[in-house]
């Protein structure tokens, strides 16, 4: 084989290397954004069973009673927590919104509407003494505005409540969803040992080892991301929470939290909030206040961009930019979930290429302890 045909050769091996990866990408792509919908419930459940396992196991290992009895006690316990807890909390966030639609119409009058009158009125004063025309102009722009906004008010207020006859209206097959769930997670929790031994049968002994690899990595990445956001939704909540103190906002934990929580969604973040916020108070005068919340929102942004591919990186033990890269694509690729699972995709490709169990990439050496630390750890 001469030089043209080997480098042909490896042109090809590229080539169809990249339409692989592409294929998969495909795949991946269109199963979170169709297929998962689909079958959300049992990969919940399934879910659910998997959480159980350990304690489960532990626990029968310490009393004498029936392992399937035990795990019918855990699974309930796991939803009488958690789904108490998400109750309380929907209920909450459900009460709010609804509070803040019904309301809108009067802080509208109170508050935004004042603060666009005295920003057109400064740009009148500011323009009527270069131009009357241009002023004339302005006046028009501003009666027009007024105009569509309060013919919009009742509309907005209208479309809120209709979301949430909507949101009503979506209940039951989110209850039927649920139920399935919960169905699911018990009969799965009981034969979990049975139906991973099925599974495991489909594999060869290669295969095994590679499921076995993709499974483990993906679990502990996934825990591990989960770790990370809460960290990181906790310093956002301590940060907003201490700055909207300082600025002596009422309800400022309650405001703190609800920030922090809009914080993780992708595209809308602390600034969904925090610059309407800043921008109104501004208009309206309240220049301390508008400052102070200028300089909480570049602080917590600052900081969250910093930390977040840090701390995702440190604890997947991955490099920090392609976290970002990755948290990046994720969000804007598929949403909320893509924020969690295409670095759940990424480590676990990763961490396959580099036990050798697939060649995507070529890796780069593993440095080695020079000697003198070495030394010293086994004088330790």
């Amino acid at each position: 084989m001469n030089e043209e045909q080997i480098r042909t050769e490896k042109q090809r091996a590229f080539i169809i290397k990249i339409i692989y990866i592409a294929i998969i990408v495909g795949l991946v792509v269109v199963s979170f954004r169709y297929l998962l919908s689909w079958v959300l419930p049992f990969v919940l459940g399934l879910l659910v069973a998997a959480i159980v396992q350990k304690p489960v196991r532990y626990i029968a290992n310490k009393i004498k009673l029936p392992s399937k009895v035990i795990t019918v006690i855990f699974v309930a316990l796991f939803y009488a927590i958690i789904g108490s807890a998400i109750l309380l909390l929907g209920m909450q966030i459900a009460s709010s919104l609804a509070e803040v639609f019904r309301s809108f119409p009067d802080y509208y009058t109170s508050t935004i509407q004042p603060a666009i009158d005295t920003l057109f009125n400064s740009t009148y004063q500011l323009v009527k003494g270069i131009s009357p025309d241009i002023a004339s102009n302005v006046e028009d722009i501003n009666n027009q505005m007024l105009t569509v906004l309060k013919d919009a008010i009742p509309s907005v207020s209208k479309q809120g409540l209709d979301l949430a006859t909507r949101f009503v209206m979506f209940v039951p097959g989110f209850v039927i969803g649920l139920l399935m769930m919960i169905i699911s997670s018990f009969f799965i929790a009981l034969d979990f040992d049975t139906l991973g031994q099925f599974f495991m049968l489909q594999f060869n002994d290669k295969q095994k080892v590679v499921v076995r690899k993709i499974k483990d990595f993906s679990v502990g990445t996934l825990g591990k991301i989960i770790k990370s956001y809460a960290m990181i939704m906790s310093i956002t909540f301590i940060e907003v929470s201490i700055g909207l103190s300082i600025l002596r906002v009422e309800n400022a934990i309650g405001l703190a939290f609800f920030i922090a929580i809009f914080d993780i969604l992708p595209v809308l973040g602390t600034g969904g909030i925090m610059i309407p916020w800043m921008l109104i108070t501004l208009i309206n005068g309240n220049i301390q206040l508008a400052i102070g919340l200028l300089i909480v929102y570049v602080v917590v942004t600052v900081i969250r961009n910093i930390i977040e591919p840090k701390i995702v990186g440190v604890q997947v033990n991955a490099n920090p930019v392609l976290m970002l890269l990755s948290i990046y694509l994720g969000a804007r690729i598929l949403g909320f979930t893509g924020i969690i699972s295409l670095p759940i995709l990424v480590i676990v490709v990763k961490n396959l290429n580099e036990e050798g169990i697939i060649h995507l990439y070529k890796n780069l050496p593993k440095k080695e302890t020079p000697k003198h630390e070495k030394k010293s750890i086994s004088a330790k």
